[in-house]
């Protein structure tokens, strides 16, 4: 049977649905119908909110993530996914180690990483702004990217830094003091 057979109709849809309870029921599972789906895997959790739907009810999250749709990864405590909208957060609070990458809009290729230095190799697309949001096991004091000072801000509530530098092609070295 084709899948979208159960588009068709509202009794169609009903048939799917029924046979999908009588299934789970069968196995022990009680389902429960939303608005949304959210999938997580280690850090991150990915949500969408459906338009058309049992409900209009935005979906909430609160905790300490990392936007992975903003540019800049931004660190951010609530996040409201209102129908027909999506979200991609790393979760914070799950970090294990002293040095993590959250997000970056270049390739990291080689990292050296100690209690008061970080080390990196990068490439990439020449950007207008390229930004590298991290976990280090120090909160840093300044940037340099092939000699020359770039920006970067530590974020407190996330203990996450935010390197933001032009990038051009070719290979780079980054080193966080």
């Amino acid at each position: 049977i084709n899948p979208c057979v159960f588009s068709y109709s509202e009794k169609n849809a009903d048939m799917l649905r029924d046979f999908f309870l009588e299934t789970a029921k069968r196995r022990g599972y009680n389902p429960e119908f939303t608005n949304h789906l959210i999938i997580e895997r280690e850090n991150y959790i990915i949500a969408a909110v459906m338009d058309e739907s049992i409900n209009d009810e935005p979906l909430v999250f609160t905790g300490v993530f990392a936007d992975m749709f903003s540019p800049d990864f931004e660190v951010i405590t609530e996040k409201i996914v209102y129908p027909n909208d999506k979200a991609m957060l790393f979760d914070l609070n799950k970090i294990k180690n002293d040095f993590e990458i959250i997000g970056t809009s270049v390739r990291i290729d080689a990292a050296e990483i100690s209690d008061s230095r970080a080390i990196l190799d990068i490439s990439g697309a020449k950007m207008r702004t390229a930004n590298i949001r991290l976990r280090l096991p120090f909160i840093p004091s300044k940037a340099t990217l092939d000699g020359k000072e770039v920006n970067v801000a530590y974020e407190k509530t996330g203990n996450t830094a935010l390197v933001t530098f032009s990038n051009v092609t070719g290979f780079r070295k980054l080193i966080i003091e």
